[in-house]
């Protein structure tokens, strides 16, 4: 088994795009297939986005969106797991396959963003934001991002009557959470963000997304 260490400093130098499961790949799908083909970035795709583009690395956290999904994970794709996923679960779900072990703190208070001897420190809330980290520890000259919509990016009846989706494969656990639940978890994640930028990573968000202060768009 890997560890992060196995990845630092792989692709000093390059651009890295970052895809995320959220539904707005859907609508931008031919843009993010452009950029691509135009700046040849390393890309990590996150959570179950296999039916749409076949990622460089693929980088899973949540145990239970593991379990419903890793069945669709690509052998093309360089494997990163979090942690708490448990290698038990890592054998029922995909068998005996090789991956990179990454070890990482997630805490709101108390821990500043970093990383020391194998392990990275802070709060990212997803595996989106972690992402960014593990990017910036490839040694990424810049970070772009797709798929990071925001929980109350869609309306809350859009979400509740089936016309929108958090997520690019359709309906999932989050889209029936309360409301200020999802409000609660974008201001999360835009503190995450905001931590990520204030360590000196160079990152944007290039298709539709509820934080604006990253947006820059294609």
């Amino acid at each position: 088994m890997k560890t992060i260490e196995n990845l630092i400093d792989r692709h000093k130098g390059r651009r890295v795009l970052i895809i995320g499961a959220g539904s707005s790949i859907k609508e931008y799908e031919n843009k993010i297939n452009t950029f691509i083909h135009e700046e040849n970035p390393i890309t990590i795709g996150i959570n179950n986005i296999t039916g749409m583009f076949i990622s460089d690395y693929h980088l899973w956290t949540n145990t239970e969106r593991f379990r419903n999904f890793g069945k669709n994970i690509l052998p093309e794709s360089e494997l990163l797991l979090g942690a708490g996923i448990h290698l038990k679960t890592v054998r029922e779900v995909i068998g005996p396959v090789n991956y990179t072990l990454i070890n990482f703190t997630d805490m709101k208070e108390g821990v500043s963003v970093g990383y020391k001897k194998g392990k990275i420190f802070g709060f990212f809330r997803t595996a989106g934001c972690l992402s960014i980290m593990i990017a910036h520890l490839m040694g990424a000259k810049d970070v772009s991002i797709v798929g990071m919509d925001g929980y109350s990016f869609y309306k809350k009846d859009e979400l509740l009557s089936g016309k929108k989706s958090h997520h690019c494969y359709g309906v999932g656990f989050t889209d029936t959470a309360i409301w200020e639940t999802c409000i609660k978890k974008d201001n999360l994640i835009k503190s995450a963000l905001e931590g990520l930028k204030n360590y000196g990573i160079d990152l944007k968000i290039l298709a539709s997304t509820i934080y604006k202060d990253f947006y820059g768009g294609f």
